[in-house]
Formats: structure tokens, sequence, C-alpha cells
């Protein structure tokens, strides 16, 4: 068995169905770490089947879901991505590099709709709203607080770095130095799970 280079936490919620797409869209040398969020469906059960290490957190929320993946994790780098298959994992690699060189702390995908209604007008509005008051607030510039996202795992663990609700959302401050983030465009797709960790 190889080690993985990048632990990709997956929080689940019902996911069964687009499991399979998402499991055998990741790239060589990352390991899948599904999140099971109380799914009622076989998706825990599948995720195993399918070879991803299953985790199981009965608090609910994506926040509570990507905590117990980060806890799990043993990568020196970690990626967070939607189980819903809106989302391509082979996508990862570019978000990766800039962590894995030390060029940036977090990174976000942002995210590029492939097809008509994979990204809600409404979701769109609110997701530009919140980039822009975190952009005012912390300096980075931000387009996107995409699903997508990658950052070196002691850094997300240590006592320095703080991250508002685990790691819900990306809100992210490291105390005494400054948070280089960089973004990359990410693949949108439409949803294929019926459960959202939300």
């Amino acid at each position: 068995m190889s080690i993985a280079v990048v632990d990709v936490i997956l929080p689940c919620l019902d996911e069964e169905a687009a499991l399979p797409w998402i499991l055998s869209r990741l790239p060589e040398g990352y390991r899948a770490i599904v999140v099971d969020n109380g799914s009622t469906d076989r998706s825990a059960a599948l995720a195993r089947e399918l070879g991803a290490t299953v985790v199981s957190e009965a608090r609910r929320g994506f926040g509570a879901a990507a905590h117990a993946g980060l806890l799990a994790a043993t990568a020196p780098v970690v990626a967070f991505c939607d189980a819903d298959a809106s989302m391509d994992p082979q996508d990862l690699p570019r978000l990766v590099a800039p962590v894995a060189a030390g060029d940036a702390d977090l990174t976000l995908g942002r995210r590029r709709p492939t097809v008509r209604g994979a990204w809600p007008l409404h979701a769109r509005f609110a997701n530009l709203v919140l980039a822009r008051l975190m952009r005012r607030a912390s300096g980075v510039r931000l387009h996107d607080l995409g699903p997508m996202r990658a950052a070196r795992r002691e850094d997300l663990l240590s006592s320095t770095c703080r991250i508002a609700g685990a790691v819900t959302r990306s809100r992210w401050s490291c105390a005494g130095r400054s948070a280089a983030s960089a973004s990359s465009n990410s693949t949108r797709r439409t949803r294929r799970g019926s459960g959202a960790a939300r």
C-alpha cells in the first residue's frame, strides 16, 4: 500500500449515487477520507467497498464533518471537496501544487459552471456577496468561497492557525503571520448526490 501524498476529505450525507464517480476521479497518490455525516443510504458502506477510508461524524454540518476528516488525515497536504459530484477531483492537483510548493497556505477552487443550472443564480449571488465581505475583511483577493480547497495538514491542526467553525466555508487566519492564499479554476457540475453535509 502506497502512502498518500494528499488526503482528500469528502464530507458526505446521502451521496451514494455520486461516490463512485467522485472516488474514481481521484488522482494517483490522493487518498479519499469520506466522512459520513449521518447518511440514511449506503454511502458509508459503498465508500468502504470502493477503497475509501470512512469516518463517521454524528454532529451534523460541513464544518463538523470536515474537522473529523482533518483529524483522521495523515498526509502532509489535505484537500476538501464536496462528495456530491458537483466538483471534479481531477482539478485538485492545480489546487494542491501551490500549497505543496510552499507558495500558499491555502488554495480555494474558483467554481466555473460547465452546464446550465450547475450553480443556481441565488447561490452565485450569495457567494459573490460573501466573497466581497471576506476580501474586505482579510485583504486577500477572493472571488469564490468554493467547497474545493487545499492546505497543509499541520498548519490547520496547529495552535497558530484558527479556522472559524472548524474548516467551514473558508474563514481562515493565522496568528502572527499573513495567510497567503491562492485560487485556481475548478469546474462546477450538476450535483449527483441527494444529500449535502451542510
